[in-house]
């Protein structure tokens, strides 16, 4: 892989073995990248080191965690070594790696069930915050192109809104900047020019920072250039944006092209790889394109352009439970269980697939909101025939 983004970080695979440690060499001289890149990173603890389940990325000393979202910890440490006398946690092992006699690393996927102490000294203990508040910072105006860690707009100056306890922000270089306190001081307005030259860094945390961007000043062309980097079109040069859509495109096949070295990865709602794709001549053909899959373009192990092609609910074939479940266990807009969820699962008892997956939805405290309207609208059909 040669061809890397120049206006962002690239992430790498660094193998199959965790170390608590690793060493940064270059082939060529340092001596500019040195100022800014550390020659050795800190890796993984024996106890254990946490990531966040949607992003894949590690999380900081002092991170916030909140309930019902998915983290994974990779650690030395068994099940039981884990949840001792602990409550409220859903810890589940999906990898075992032995590297050697005595030497056996796990991956865990760990998820807060409640917003109680127990949980919360869980998390502690990989220097994680049990919080109802994460730290967010969501830039508002001007218009601005937003990529990962990094807003441009025409204009230099932007107003942000941060929220989350116990918040501190800051800028680098430093520079003057308003703030105005809102909902009894656990939200902000901030106001921030910057020079039209350089690049301003935001960040916002408790000991360290937990969010951060760059913020930068470019003309339009230049912002529209940046942004695309994955062009994805139909076989008639529609645009997709990416997110999720209901129906296939004409005749199931996608155009992607890339500014950048990647590759295009296929799964099914589980997560499964079903295929993969290295384009030449930075252009790949996806064919056969199914319902059920998800399709996405890494550069490195970044994550530049994703979609999912999902029937819509109004499509459903109630006969068929196990495609409907395969659905409902893609979606993730957890909301809390209504007051008539052991009602719905008493009506669902004529779809054993159904029934229990809400039965274990039940155990866990949670069910997600577009589940939610999917399992009223089969219960409904049916209560309408009869």
């Amino acid at each position: 892989m040669e061809r890397f983004s120049n206006k962002s970080i690239t992430y790498l695979h660094i193998g199959d073995v965790p170390c608590d440690k690793y060493e940064i060499s270059y082939e060529i001289d340092n001596s500019v990248i040195g100022k800014y890149w550390p020659t050795v990173v800190k890796g993984f603890s024996s106890r254990g080191t946490l990531f966040d389940g949607e992003t894949k990325k590690r999380l900081s000393e002092d991170a916030d965690v909140v309930v019902n979202h998915d983290y994974y910890l990779v650690t030395k440490k068994t099940v039981s070594q884990l949840l001792g006398d602990y409550n409220f946690i859903s810890l589940e092992c999906i990898s075992e790696s032995k590297v050697s006699i005595g030497n056996t690393w796990y991956v865990y996927k760990v998820q807060a069930l409640k917003y109680d102490e127990s949980p919360a000294r869980f998390f502690l203990v990989f220097h994680a915050r049990l919080t109802e508040h994460p730290i967010k910072m969501y830039p508002l105006w001007p218009e601005h192109v937003e990529r990962p860690y990094v807003i441009l707009q025409k204009e230099n100056k932007i107003n942000i809104f941060m929220k989350g306890d116990y918040v501190h922000f800051k800028t680098s270089p430093k520079t003057i900047f308003l703030q105005q306190s809102l909902k009894n001081n656990s939200a902000n307005l901030i106001s921030i020019t910057t020079k039209a030259d350089i690049y301003q860094i935001l960040s916002a945390g408790r000991v360290c920072a937990l969010e951060y961007m760059y913020f930068g000043v470019s003309d339009f062309d230049n912002i529209k250039a940046l942004a695309k980097g994955v062009n994805v079109t139909d076989i008639n040069g529609n645009v997709l944006t990416g997110g999720i859509y209901n129906n296939l495109p004409k005749k199931s096949v996608l155009n992607i092209s890339l500014d950048v070295d990647g590759f295009v990865e296929i799964t099914d709602l589980d997560g499964f790889v079903l295929d993969k794709y290295f384009p030449k001549d930075n252009k790949v053909i996806i064919k056969d394109i199914k319902f059920n899959t998800e399709i996405k373009v890494y550069l490195g192990i970044d994550c530049l352009w994703h979609t999912k092609f999902i029937r819509s609910v109004n499509n459903y074939d109630i006969r068929n439970d196990l495609k409907i479940v395969s659905s409902l266990r893609s979606y993730k807009d957890y909301v809390s269980l209504p007051h008539n969820v052991n009602i719905m699962s008493n009506k669902l008892k004529s779809h054993p697939s159904l029934h229990d997956w809400l039965i274990k939805e039940i155990k866990l405290g949670r069910i997600s909101g577009k589940a939610l309207k999917i399992l009223s609208l089969i219960i409904m059909r049916e209560s309408n025939n009869g």
